[in-house]
């Protein structure tokens, strides 16, 4: 009978635990299937006191917006205050009806999904307790709820008149958007005329002052200065074009947003438009004027030798170019030879190792899963099996990886050939595939520790 109690008992235990494995390998999915449930009941139920909420609440504050428009004087002064006041006091209803529409989408769409989220998380991690007592705290529209935190920016927008000033400072530089553009693309035409103006009527001291200083001066040798002669007539030609084009874009953002903020702030459009007009002109013609007396007079000598010349002559230096241009071909050359020798190696190495790659991992893998607990491999056994099907996909992934590294690996060739010659560069290839060979390692068990090769440094030291 002793027996026959203990056989019962073991029996039941083995049940017991036969049990709570299966639970917790279906309890994920219950607990997202229940989340989708009861979160999106909780959501719409949310949203609909969210809706309620504001809908209770709209015929408030737009009455309380609308006496804060028709009395403060904070928020509209100047000769344009009134025409601002009644503007905003005519758009105030639409938009609460944004806003109410608005708030009621984003917590039936972001809201709705959040509360998915969160439902789910409660059933996987029985957070019962904690979450009933958030819902009460919302239910009582206690403060540091959020039910209760959004009741009382309610009432704070009820009881404080400044609460209703950033939408009517919105309202009115929504309002003032439009008569700026109008207004403010007056003024930009004639201002970008200007400029042109003073540019052409500049141009033949600018032309003279530039191409004399180009023909005389000390300071150049013969080939930048025949470079400066050929290219300082294209570059006039094309600066007054430039100019316009420049000046065209730029006062119109500048005036229209200049007109914009006068007719927020309650002014006329034109204000101070005169003044700021008549700054630019002045500003540009005497960016003009300083040229020919800061940038050009200095140089502008009859013998040629500028103000305070320590007698540096400057010019093209002929025999760097053509060396830039060597080590450009080099560089070039080698890459074009290396990167073929790496593609083609890295992946005559991964064809080698596919194979052997993934016997090696599925042996691991399966010798260091059986080592784990029973509970854990009757959890995650799906999971286990779908992982070795795909570990060949997985495999030829990270190989297809190596490849590209080594590739890229391949670009340090020409730097190698900059900083130690062209010897050192061409056995570059054969230093990137080591290292592939090496880092690769781990997926067929022959990892080793990476050491930087001494074959450089023992070589070409």
């Amino acid at each position: 009978q002793r027996k026959h109690n203990l056989a019962q008992s073991k029996m039941c235990k083995c049940l017991g635990s036969l049990a709570k494995n299966l639970f917790l390998c279906v309890w994920p999915i219950i607990s997202i299937i229940l989340g989708i449930i009861c979160g999106s009941i909780f959501g719409v139920i949310i949203t609909l006191v969210v809706f309620l909420l504001t809908l209770v609440r709209t015929p408030m504050h737009t009455y309380k917006m609308l006496v804060v428009t028709a009395t403060t004087d904070k928020c509209f002064e100047g000769n344009l205050g009134l025409l601002m006041r009644i503007s905003v006091f005519l758009l105030v209803p639409l938009v609460h009806i944004l806003f109410l529409l608005g708030i009621t989408l984003f917590s039936a769409t972001v809201g709705m999904l959040y509360y998915i989220g969160k439902s789910s998380k409660i059933f996987y991690k029985h957070e019962y307790t904690k979450t009933m007592q958030k819902v009460e705290s919302n239910a009582k529209l206690e403060p540091k709820s959020y039910l209760g935190k959004y009741y009382r920016a309610c009432q704070n927008f009820m009881e404080d008149d400044t609460e209703s000033f950033p939408a009517i400072n919105f309202l009115k530089g929504l309002c003032a958007l439009v008569p700026a553009i109008f207004f403010g693309a007056i003024p930009f035409i004639p201002f970008s005329l200007a400029v042109l103006g003073i540019t052409l009527y500049r141009m033949p001291i600018n032309v003279y002052k530039t191409m004399k200083i180009s023909l005389i001066t000390l300071a150049l040798k013969w080939d930048l200065r025949l470079i400066a002669i050929l290219t300082l007539p294209l570059v006039h030609a094309l600066f007054p074009l430039l100019t316009f084009i420049g000046a065209l874009v730029g006062s119109f953002f500048y005036f229209v947003v200049r007109t914009w903020s006068n007719i927020q702030k309650g002014y006329s459009p034109f204000h101070k438009w005169k003044k700021k007009f008549k700054a630019g002109v002045e500003r540009y013609y005497k960016a003009h004027k300083n040229f020919v007396s800061e940038r050009c007079n200095p140089y502008d000598h009859p013998s040629g030798i500028p103000q305070g010349w320590d007698g540096d002559s400057y010019g093209i230096p002929v025999q760097k170019i053509l060396r830039w241009q060597w080590d450009l071909l080099m560089c070039c050359f080698i890459t074009v030879f290396s990167i073929p020798i790496c593609l083609s190696g890295s992946t005559l190495m991964a064809a080698i190792k596919f194979v052997p790659s993934c016997l090696y991992l599925w042996y691991k893998s399966g010798s260091e899963y059986c080592q784990e607990t029973c509970t854990t491999i009757m959890a995650t056994w799906p999971f286990f099996i779908i992982g070795m099907v795909f570990l060949p996909v997985a495999v030829a992934i990270a190989y297809l990886f190596i490849i590209i590294g080594a590739t890229f690996m391949a670009l340090r060739a020409p730097f190698c050939y900059l900083e130690y010659g062209y010897k050192a560069a061409l056995y570059e290839p054969l230093e990137v595939l080591r290292t592939v060979d090496e880092v690769s390692g781990f997926l067929c068990g022959e990892w080793l520790p990476y050491k930087k090769s001494l074959f450089l440094e023992k070589t070409f030291s």
